[in-house]
């Protein structure tokens, strides 16, 4: 019938749009890093093929260890913003549950 499938299509849009939203930014968080992820690759790969490198200055090497510096913060500060909207959209969504059931309840029990 009309309204089973009207029920089904909010079923489904219900459950179906957490799923896209968390895909949609998790694509926007790679996005946010994949230019730095590109950049340590390629420093890593010169690094590898010309070991002089770092002697010469084109590669930041870490001034006690002497290693390349991955910068592996900055890339975990930018894909840290999308996993805190994806943290606040679930707490927001539990925050809804309970206040769905919750007003059933008191609806029910005014009655």
């Amino acid at each position: 019938t009309r309204a089973s499938a009207l029920t089904g299509c909010a079923v489904g849009i219900g459950k179906g749009a957490p799923v896209i939203f968390i895909g949609a930014v998790c694509y926007y968080g790679c996005i946010l890093i994949t230019a730095d992820v590109e950049k340590l690759t390629a420093n890593i790969m010169k690094m590898f093929l010309d070991p002089d490198a770092v002697a010469d200055g084109d590669i930041q090497a870490d001034a006690v260890t002497g290693c390349a510096d991955a910068q592996i913060y900055e890339l975990l500060e930018k894909f840290l913003i999308p996993v805190m909207v994806i943290f606040f959209m679930s707490i927001g969504m539990g925050a809804v549950g309970v206040i769905v059931t919750d007003s059933q309840n008191a609806l029910s029990a005014a009655r």
